[in-house]
């Protein structure tokens, strides 16, 4: 998968991911600068509240295997320092967020607007969306 995404990457071709799928871009690295592709960028994923108060993280499944030990959105925070941001929009119906080359979805209940966004990428040129710098 790493080598897949920087394949994109390299190539400037969109990226799209959601939920914990985001974590795959946090650990694509730029093997020479030793830091994650995004590094500086804005992005969306599964946040914390879901893991610890929402009940739909790991205890919210049959197999009850209690939160990450580490949650995805201290892992999308430390990724995009120092210039970008995680946006996790917990308590808004979707969270999708468009910075060029990735296009990031909360959850999967934001599949079909991660979907939307990455067509206006591919069809319209869509750069940003769903932040302000």
């Amino acid at each position: 998968m790493h080598d897949l995404i920087l394949a994109f990457y390299e190539l400037d071709k969109p990226i799209a991911a959601e939920c914990y799928g985001v974590a795959c871009l946090a650990f694509a690295r730029d093997q020479e600068a030793r830091r994650s592709i995004i590094s500086g960028k804005h992005v969306t994923g599964h946040c914390i509240e879901y893991d610890y108060k929402d009940g739909t993280g790991f205890m919210g499944t049959d197999f009850v295997m209690g939160p990450p030990p580490y949650p995805l959105e201290y892992i999308l925070r430390d990724a995009t320092a120092p210039d970008g941001r995680y946006v996790g929009n917990f308590g808004k119906e979707t969270s999708v967020i468009v910075d060029y080359p990735f296009v990031t979805g909360r959850s999967t209940p934001d599949s079909y607007l991660t979907g939307q966004k990455l067509i206006e990428v591919l069809e319209h040129g869509l750069r940003q969306w769903g932040f302000h710098r």
